[in-house]
């Protein structure tokens, strides 16, 4: 677990329980809607989870019928042994992303799904390709992590700009096995998805495994100025864990031990982490044995880097 790779058996049963979840929203809306239908296309698990919650926002905004949401656009893309789905367009998508949180940018403004210009799309996938090589070649649990558990990447594009840089990414817990992220060069790309990817593995977890005792407990963590949910911080120690873990493994590496911005995200990353697990370790009343467990791994892992 703490390497982001799930065993076969278990990950078989988690997908069980999330497509048990699609099949008992599909019913509540049917119950709700008789012209409700469940269109064939939604193959995959990922697509009817966008297509039920943007059916659920519609309930919840008391419209008397299901707003149809329309087919997802995507293009297939195959690198090294791994096939996923590009996103490139989606008004359903665009919806959702109204009502996320994130500390980088002002909702308010939106995010868009897809390129600006076919060169964009080209820069996109050629910068993901290097950056999947890249993480082949430098860390295979984070590559096997990736292989195993991604399964479509939704890029976007703030229409306002950002608050904070000028790259963002993100992922949804009703959204298995999708990240989203902007246009980046490789090497932050190669963080983004292992980082994003991370989210992913934790979320699926969670749907078997309890880290807290109480769930609604917020805490001060770092990184956030903001009082944070503790399974916040458990979701950005394990990330963390991840990040130094390939960085450091990176920094092994010609001509990447050269780099400053390879050296400096290392030692912020390394630093960010000390600190999430130390303010966990601060609060270990809140946590089950699961969570200790957890916490136990990551300091475990804290003490490779010296």
């Amino acid at each position: 677990m703490i390497n982001g790779v799930i065993q076969d058996n278990e990950l078989e049963n988690i997908w069980a329980i999330i497509k048990d979840e699609n099949a008992q929203i599909r019913n509540y809306l049917m119950q709700r809607d008789g012209n409700f239908h469940f269109d064939s296309f939604r193959k995959e698990v990922w697509l009817e989870q966008i297509f039920n919650r943007f059916s659920l926002h519609n309930i919840e905004n008391n419209k008397d019928s299901l707003t149809k949401a329309e087919e997802i656009t995507t293009d297939l893309i195959k690198h090294l042994d791994i096939s996923l789905d590009i996103i490139k367009e989606s008004k359903s998508i665009e919806f959702l992303l109204q009502f996320i949180f994130h500390p980088d940018y002002d909702s308010s403004g939106g995010l868009r799904v897809g390129f600006k210009s076919i060169e964009e799309y080209n820069l996109f996938i050629e910068n993901f390709r290097k950056a999947l090589s890249l993480i082949n070649q430098t860390d295979t649990d984070a590559y096997d992590m990736i292989k195993n558990n991604l399964k479509a990447i939704c890029p976007v594009f703030s229409v306002n700009p950002l608050k904070k840089g000028d790259v963002i990414s993100l992922s949804l817990d009703y959204c298995n096995g999708v990240i989203f992220y902007s246009h980046a060069p490789f090497i932050l790309v190669a963080e983004t998805l292992i980082h994003e990817t991370r989210h992913n593995v934790l979320n699926l977890t969670l749907k078997k495994v309890n880290y807290l005792k109480n769930h609604d407990f917020k805490i001060k963590t770092p990184l956030r100025e903001d009082l944070r949910p503790m399974l916040g911080l458990f979701h950005q120690a394990y990330v963390l864990c991840g990040l130094t873990t390939f960085y450091k493994k990176l920094l092994e590496k010609e001509p990447y031990n050269q780099m400053i911005n390879v050296q400096k995200r290392y030692n912020i990353h390394l630093n960010d982490y000390v600190k999430a697990v130390d303010t966990i370790k601060d609060n270990h009343c809140n946590l089950t044995n699961d969570g200790k467990k957890l916490l136990n791994e990551l300091l475990f892992e804290i003490k490779k880097h010296g």
